[in-house]
């Protein structure tokens, strides 16, 4: 990684800078969601078993 890139992942990239403003984002994407039970069958990411 070039000088440019390690000073943004070290600066404006970084978890410590970007921390409020995502997890906000991922605090509002998922409002009002509830997370699916293990035995739900259209739980996503599951596959139909053969």
């Amino acid at each position: 990684m070039g000088k440019i890139g390690q000073e943004r992942i070290g600066g404006q990239l970084s978890w410590r800078h970007s921390q409020e403003s995502l997890l906000a984002a991922y605090a509002a994407a998922c409002r009002d969601q509830n997370p699916p039970s293990a035995g739900d069958p259209d739980r996503a990411g599951t596959r139909p078993r053969s």
